[in-house]
C-alpha cells in the first residue's frame, strides 16, 4: 500500500510494541476491566431510568401539594377527605360501609 509515497508494511505495524501495547489496553478497557464497556453501558440505562423516575416523583409532589394546599383552604374539601379516609362522621349520621366481595 502506498500513501503519498510512504509504503506501509502492516508486518511492522502488528509487530510495533506500541501499538500492540495500545491494542491490549484498549481490549482490557473494553471487555475485561471491572468498569468495562458493558458496565458503563448499563449504568447509563440505569440513570436515564433514574431521571425519568425523578421526574414521575417531582409530578406527584406537585400534585400532593396541590391536594395539601386545597385541604387546608376548602372545608369542604377538607370534610369529604375526613369521611372517605378515615371514615368520620357527624354526631348524628349512621355510617354504613359497603365492601365489594370479589367472587373467584
Amino acid at each position: 500500500m502506498d500513501i503519498s509515497g510512504v509504503k506501509i508494511n502492516w508486518l511492522n505495524l502488528v509487530k510495533n510494541k506500541y501499538i500492540i501495547s495500545s491494542l491490549v489496553f484498549l481490549v482490557w478497557m473494553t471487555f475485561l476491566n471491572d468498569i468495562d464497556l458493558v458496565f458503563v453501558i448499563q449504568k447509563r440505562q440505569e440513570l436515564t431510568e433514574l431521571r425519568e423516575q425523578v421526574e414521575r416523583l417531582e409530578d406527584e409532589i406537585i400534585i400532593a401539594e396541590e391536594a395539601l394546599d386545597d385541604l387546608n383552604n376548602n372545608t369542604e374539601s377538607l370534610e369529604k377527605f375526613a369521611r372517605e379516609e378515615y371514615l368520620m362522621r357527624r354526631s348524628n349520621e349512621d355510617l354504613y360501609i359497603i365492601k365489594e366481595v370479589s367472587i373467584e
